[in-house]
């Protein structure tokens, strides 16, 4: 609980210094929980040795490396503090500078490499690197050390220096598995931070990106679709059909007098009214059929489940049952019909534009029969097609 509640805070004041920059936010939270980490990792593993071994290290061992700890450490606060400020590059220079000498003045101090215990530790330097800087500058940092230590190596070897080597003599098989497992600590540690941040990284990226293609496929008032992914829809459908030989429909369809609703009851009303009316028509069309809102009060129904004259007359028929049911919204009964239209691919129309126009018709035909009231702006003036198919009221 206190860690839970120490990352909400330290990502509540990160969120104040890089919520501009998403890239910068997430590094900035990986390297400050490293930081954090490494830092009481630090406190305790002094403290842990004093009071399970203190014969471990001997007195010079501790005069020597115990600075060099708690400058490490304090190094670590420090970058900690300008990260919290929002100084991010000042921040990871530090931490990475101080872990590149600390470890390699550890390494020196030790014996040199390869037998110095804090050899395992080379590896966590390109690791914070590649956490910090990215994969290049980190592999360019493992070129680094590899020529570093190999450099002491050979100069150690050709001309017979020997390093000094402040281990304890003690326990020295203990000392090396101690700092072997803080290495594999810190490293398993730093992947998982790594880890977590890019899977919180990528499900806001998903849900943003399902939010995007929500907000260009869907009305944003109905959630149908828009008009933009019906056209797509059925110009997919069509080129399916050129390959195998299928058959769909396009019914169109909008609400009798839907202005009269709307300016008498208000468009708080009228948006209910057209909610209720997308609900139905979905509950009404197969699975595979795609319901879109065209604009206004017009709806469009791309038909594959169930394609056949005698089947679009039902499926129009109990469009108009279940969309003629009156509506209730804040006590007013608001009551709602409609007029259908349909037509049928390859029957009577060969593209997709020719069949939405011809199934736009058929419902201005069903609208006139009706003797509802028109408003005629943008429709189309022409009246073939295909009479059979309108039942008049």
């Amino acid at each position: 609980l206190p860690g839970a509640g120490l990352l909400r805070w330290q990502n509540s004041i990160l969120q104040r210094h890089y919520a501009h920059d998403r890239e910068k936010m997430y590094f900035s939270s990986i390297l400050a929980s490293i930081l954090i980490g490494f830092a009481l990792l630090l406190l305790v593993i002094p403290i842990g040795l004093k009071v399970l071994a203190p014969e471990l290290f001997e007195a010079r061992t501790r005069a020597l490396f115990l600075p060099i700890e708690f400058a490490l450490m304090f190094a670590c606060f420090g970058a900690y503090g300008l990260l919290m400020r929002g100084y991010y590059n000042a921040g990871r220079v530090i931490f990475t500078a101080a872990s590149f000498i600390v470890t390699l003045a550890s390494l020196f101090l030790t014996g040199g490499f390869p037998g110095s215990i804090v050899t395992p530790c080379l590896i966590l330097l390109p690791v914070i690197v590649h956490l910090l800087y990215g994969h290049r500058i980190g592999w360019m940092s493992a070129a680094a050390i590899l020529v570093i230590v190999g450099l002491q190596w050979a100069v150690v070897y050709n001309f017979n220096i020997i390093l000094p080597d402040y281990t304890s003599t003690t326990s020295p098989n203990t000392n090396l598995a101690i700092v072997f497992l803080v290495a594999f600590g810190a490293i398993q540690s730093g992947i998982a931070f790594y880890q977590r941040q890019n899977q919180k990284l990528n499900e806001e990226l998903n849900e943003e990106r399902r939010n995007l293609e929500r907000q260009a496929n869907h009305d944003s008032l109905t959630g149908l679709k828009n008009p933009r992914f019906f056209y797509s829809q059925l110009e997919n459908q069509r080129q399916i059909a050129l390959q195998n030989g299928s058959r769909h429909a396009v019914i169109y369809m909008d609400l009798d007098d839907f202005k009269l609703t709307n300016d008498g009851h208000g468009h708080m009303v009228g948006d209910r009214v057209l909610k209720v009316v997308a609900a139905r028509l979905t509950n009404c069309v197969g699975d595979g059929d795609t319901v879109a809102r065209m604009g206004g009060d017009e709806f469009a129904i791309l038909v594959t489940s169930c394609v056949g004259d005698a089947a679009l007359k039902e499926l129009r028929n109990r469009l108009q049952q279940s969309i003629g049911v009156p509506v209730e919204v804040g006590g007013q009964i608001c009551n709602v019909g409609t007029s259908v239209g349909y037509a049928l691919y390859p029957e009577d129309a060969d593209t997709s534009q020719k069949l939405l126009q011809l199934a736009d018709q058929d419902m201005y035909r069903d609208k006139s029969l009706k003797g509802t009231h028109l408003n005629t702006t943008g429709r189309l003036e022409g009246q073939s097609g295909k009479s059979d198919k309108v039942d008049a009221a």
